[in-house]
């Protein structure tokens, strides 16, 4: 027997067995439909309905249109036999249409026959809406809603752009909702609604305000702006390029916090501001500009120029919060975009030491990772530099393979350069350099510091870094240099590279000295004539990463990297007093590289004594990345990145982007909750860094909706209508202005189907005797309720 004529027999059978095992029990049958439906007029905004009662209902459903032939809402469930609409729900001289179903445990009724009646003419002119409330919802449009008003056919709708002139009428509707579209960002207007009858108008709303967003500005600000004193009366501007920048907007100021003019425009990364005054400091912001649109400023750089036949010298920091924090910051000062990227261990050091000379060959940035999990710094960078391929030097047990995996998540080619060993690693590398040269470095692959003092001149050379053992030579590299190399340096003495190990070279050069240190300077002074001193890197010899960030940003400059402990001997000093340094870069945070050594710096390289310590050295950058998300309908969440130097943030609010702020707190973290805010109103916040120093430029602005507490949609109900037609109707939410509608067909997953403004919706295009499923959920603002339950109908 089939499935479809088994059915019948198993409910029969069903019933029968339900009657023997409670023979008490009575089960009531579906009530039939209601009749004698008659709607009375009873006021310009009220009809009565009535009807006969039906034997073993327990309630009923009421619903209405506003044509014969129209969707029918569900109005109201009533215990009773008659139902009166609520006052001011209906328009006067509007014709009604109603119908009814009778309901029980068991299930409800057909419709009754369908009744109209007419709502009386109106007597007088129409009420005020109520509850009127504008809010905006983007950049370029305001949403309006209010109550009925009594009698009212429509209403008229007016505007101003300011709260004591003259408002104009902008549109006319029946519904009790507007949508103000085509606005103009960051601007606040003003409303009031009248309803309309053909007795005349209503009076006045009370009048509401809401300004629209701030259209977020797709330029970046400009970074990385430095202030080089050029002699006399000049200084030299540079900052990094913006994407999508056609010019740059350049300001001046004579004070830090004072006012800055504009004085020039560029179309290139650069800019030299010339007339100025000898011996005298001067402060410079910059802004991208594109078309109409303009990016928030760059932070602070200054300078004080020199006099006649001099030359100013400078001290500027390249820092993150943490070592990964530092290789971002020194891949984003020396690349704007790099097709090729080398990622390295930023948690052990042997196969990373030999990367800089891969990463000069390849005009490539040295980002750091943690073994397992691709650092979210460097994945920001590898996205905003737009690599196309990452060379991993090391293997699995120093860099995992999910890290290598993310990156090739990111549309990113990767080349992995692993041997057995630190040693094998480093001669792989040294076959991936594209340069053909006999010569090679030699140091031991069990310390970083002698690495790392070579590994500039090494880069700019195209001298591959080889990594031995103290004692031996490993077979890998024996090999690679009997093949490939005719003459080699060894750095380091004989407590880094034995005599034994020293002697079996190919034509070795010792470079040494009694510490780290003087084997740096001995370095720099071999190689004297291949760098060029005008910019100089500076990075503690305690610890690897810092500096390995910097080897490839110093070999693009042809720059040396100097080791430090926060001092230099009186040997270093001489030596570099003689060099023509214009600036001095230190590589890492505060923690390594203190604030007074670095700015001491400034006065040992600079042949102009007047040059003060610049207090742009330790007053905080501006903070990046400033967003604002709202948690809760009370509640703001706010979040940028740390500063260095920072010691504390000050939170700024407003009512509008342009309005007045007001500090609303300081906090020595990078985040913030904003507490006891309204529901469904719109806060804009900064935010500046600050220390004893003095404080940063403003953030970018940001701002934030709390969040609408909407009910789920109660009483949903599927109703087929037709063979291919299944209507749905449901309770009203407070406060929603459109709910969403979802549908499930047999059993698969639910598909947002509509978007209504009213509390019902007919689906239609339907299969004939098949079951469909739904669910809706409020809308109001950006924020949404959850589930209604879940209701299923078959199309007949």
């Amino acid at each position: 027997m089939k499935k479809a004529e088994l059915r019948p027999v198993c409910l029969v059978l069903t019933l029968v067995m339900s009657l023997l095992l409670f023979p008490n029990t009575v089960v009531a049958a579906v009530p039939s439909a209601p009749e004698k439906l008659k709607a009375t007029t009873v006021s310009s905004s009220q009809i009565k309905l009535e009807w006969d009662p039906v034997d073993d209902a327990t309630g009923y459903y009421v619903y209405m249109a506003t044509s014969l032939d129209g969707s029918y809402k569900k109005q109201a469930t009533v215990t009773t036999t008659s139902y009166k609409n609520k006052t001011k729900e209906l328009a006067p001289s509007t014709a009604y249409y109603f119908k009814i179903k009778a309901y029980n445990s068991s299930g409800s009724s057909e419709y009754s026959r369908e009744t109209s009646a007419k709502t009386a003419a109106p007597t007088e002119e129409p009420g005020t809406p109520g509850d009127f409330s504008a809010a905006a919802t983007g950049p370029a449009e305001i949403e309006l809603t209010w109550d009925a008003a009594r009698d009212a056919t429509e209403y008229y709708i007016y505007r101003s752009t300011s709260s004591d002139s003259s408002y104009t009428q902008i549109a006319k509707v029946k519904e009790t909702y507007y949508t103000n579209s085509g606005l103009i960002a960051d601007r606040t207007y003003y409303y009031k609604i009248r309803a309309y009858n053909k007795i005349g108008l209503g009076n006045f709303s009370r009048m509401d305000s809401a300004t629209t967003f701030e259209e977020a500005s797709t330029l970046d600000a400009p970074s990385e702006l430095t202030a080089t004193a050029q002699g006399s009366g000049k200084i030299y501007l540079t900052w990094d390029s913006v994407l999508d920048a056609a010019s740059y907007y350049v300001y001046r100021s004579t004070s830090y916090n004072g006012t800055y003019t504009k004085i020039g425009t560029a179309t290139t990364e650069s800019y030299s501001d010339t007339g100025l005054m000898d011996k005298t400091t001067y402060y410079y912001k910059v802004r991208a500009h594109h078309s109409e649109e303009t990016s928030e400023e760059s932070s602070v750089a200054y300078v004080t120029t020199g006099t006649a036949g001099s030359i100013s010298g400078s001290t500027v920091r390249l820092a993150g919060q943490n070592r990964y924090g530092t290789s971002a910051a020194v891949a984003k000062s020396g690349w704007s975009s790099s097709y090729y990227a080398v990622v390295v261990s930023g948690e052990d050091f042997p196969d990373a030491l030999c990367s800089a000379p891969l990463a000069q060959t390849y005009n490539a940035p040295v980002l750091l990772t943690s073994k397992y999990k691709l650092d979210d710094q460097t994945k920001n960078q590898l996205s905003g530099l737009q690599v196309k391929q990452v060379f991993i030097v090391g293997g699995t047990g120093v860099i995992a393979s999910n890290v290598e995996l993310a990156i090739k998540g990111m549309g990113i080619a990767v080349v992995r350069i692993a041997g057995n060993d630190r040693y094998e690693t480093s001669v792989l590398v040294a076959r991936a350099l594209l340069s053909q040269t006999d010569k090679a470095v030699i140091t031991n692959g069990d310390n970083f510091s002698d690495a790392l003092s070579i590994s500039s001149i090494a880069a700019i050379k195209g001298y591959p870094i080889l990594l031995t053992a103290r004692d031996y030579t490993p077979p890998a590299l024996k090999q690679y240099l009997k093949d490939n190399i005719s003459s080699t340096y060894v750095i380091g003495g004989s407590a880094a590279v034995s005599n034994t190990v020293y002697n079996s070279l190919p034509a070795p050069a010792r470079i040494s000295g009694t510490d780290r240190y003087e084997t740096n300077l001995n370095i720099l002074k071999t190689f004297d004539s291949d760098f060029d001193f005008a910019t100089c890197y500076l990075s503690t010899g305690v610890n690897y990463p810092d500096a390995l960030s910097g080897s490839a940003l110093a070999a693009k400059n042809k720059a040396p990297i100097i080791l430090t402990k926060n001092s230099l001997n009186q040997s270093a000093k001489s030596y570099l007093e003689g060099k023509n340094i214009e600036k001095i870069v230190g590589l890492g945070g505060s923690g390594v590289i203190s604030d007074n050594f670095l700015k001491s710096l400034a006065s040992m390289v600079s042949s102009s004594p007047e040059t003060p310590a610049a207090p742009d050295r330790v007053v905080p950058s501006v903070p990046a990345n400033f967003t604002v998300k709202a948690s809760s309908s009370s509640e703001i969440d706010l979040d940028w990145d740390s500063v260095s130097h920072a010691v504390a943030y000050d939170v700024y609010r407003a009512k509008s982007s342009s309005g007045n702020y007001s500090k609303i707190g300081t906090v020595t973290s990078s985040s913030y909750t904003d507490h006891g805010l309204k529901e469904d109103t719109t806060y804009y916040y900064k935010v500046q860094a600050r220390n004893s120093y003095g404080t940063s430029a403003y953030s970018a602005k940001d701002h934030a909706t709390t969040k609408i507490v909407l009910d789920a949609p109660d009483d949903l109900e599927a109703t087929a209508v037709d063979s291919d037609e299944i209507e749905l109707t449901w309770d009203e939410v407070s406060g929603a202005t459109a709910y969403y509608v979802y549908r499930s067909v047999a059993g698969g997953a639910y598909t947002k189907i509509a978007t209504v403004r009213t509390e019902y919706y007919s689906n239609t295009g339907l299969s004939s005797g098949k079951t469909y499923s739904y669910r809706v959920r409020a809308y109001r603002g950006g924020e949404l309720s959850s589930y209604s339950s879940t209701v299923s109908a078959t199309t007949d």
